[in-house]
């Protein structure tokens, strides 16, 4: 099903406990979207702090200059989010040709916060 996430258009994705029902997921994803501002930034700084330093060390032409923290995370645009039934979620971001049009995705969980990003694609 398609979302407004922070005003964009996301394809969210639910899936089912192992007796295949969908509410535990529908919480998670309540919860992200009951505050998805602050979820966004978290996100966006989590693939900051993990990312970063390799988008300016290897992945960086020659002619291009160092990319700031604030045009990082302006260039991600969200593109999917699956939630969990145990509070776990991965976004799945377009990485405004950071890494060549590989995508960068976080995931992590309601209590942990957002945990990992990695180039994905």
């Amino acid at each position: 099903t398609e979302q407004a996430w922070t005003g964009m258009s996301v394809r969210l994705s639910v899936s089912p406990d192992e007796d295949g029902k969908v509410d535990a997921a529908v919480k998670t994803a309540q919860t992200l979207w009951r505050n998805q501002s602050e979820w966004d930034e978290r996100l966006r700084a989590r693939a900051i702090d993990d990312l970063l330093t390799l988008k300016n060390e290897n992945w960086r032409e020659e002619s291009e200059a160092e990319v700031t923290p604030q045009e990082f995370a302006r260039r991600m645009k969200p593109e999917s989010v699956t939630v969990q039934p145990n509070g776990e979620f991965d976004f799945w971001f377009e990485d405004g040709d950071l890494f060549l049009g590989h995508g960068v995705s976080v995931a992590g969980s309601l209590a942990e916060g957002p945990t990992e990003a990695e180039i994905a694609g």
